[in-house]
């Protein structure tokens, strides 16, 4: 039990190590905050991977990995949102 809880924590801090710069001289992140990974992107969609890569109309940037700009990402979930609430629709 112990040797899984060791293996997923070693894939965590993959997960999350930052970034090197092309040089490779420091560790100094380079990501850029406005762009998602596919994954970074079904996390931030609270989604799967599968279901992202399902939805067709939704907006990304071809390559590896396909990239994803966080603006695109939060306009497409409420433009395709199925609840409005009743303050929205002019309803008391």
């Amino acid at each position: 039990m112990r040797d899984v809880e060791n293996i997923i924590e070693q894939i965590h801090e993959q997960i999350n190590a930052p970034i090197a710069d092309d040089a490779g001289a420091d560790t100094q992140t380079v990501r850029d905050d406005r762009y998602l990974t596919t994954v970074e992107a079904s996390r931030h969609m609270r989604r799967s991977v599968s279901w992202l890569l399902r939805q067709k109309d939704i907006p990304y940037f071809r390559g590896k990995p396909n990239l994803y700009l966080k603006a695109d990402l939060d306009f497409w979930f409420e433009a395709n949102r199925r609840y409005v609430p009743l303050s929205i629709r002019g309803q008391s």
